[in-house]
């Protein structure tokens, strides 16, 4: 055993887990992915930045719920 690597190489041609060198999206479903993160990046995000805003405003983060949920979301 001595200098044998006791690695398992795998071919990467012939691997199974690897994905397939096409494109797995439509037209479609990259332009609805673009609107969702659109959605989240302008709207979802401000909003939860500032509920996390008015909550730390308050005081104690330890055992404010309402900090620790929002922050969680961002």
């Amino acid at each position: 055993m001595k200098g044998r690597n006791m690695t398992r190489w795998r071919d990467p041609a012939k691997d199974p887990r690897q994905a397939p060198k096409s494109n797995l999206i439509t037209a479609e479903g990259a332009a609805r992915l673009r609107g969702i993160l659109d959605h989240l990046s302008r709207v979802k995000r401000p909003e939860l930045s500032a509920k996390v805003g008015e909550a730390a405003a308050l005081g104690d983060r330890s055992e404010n719920a309402d900090y620790t949920y929002n922050k969680k979301e961002l």
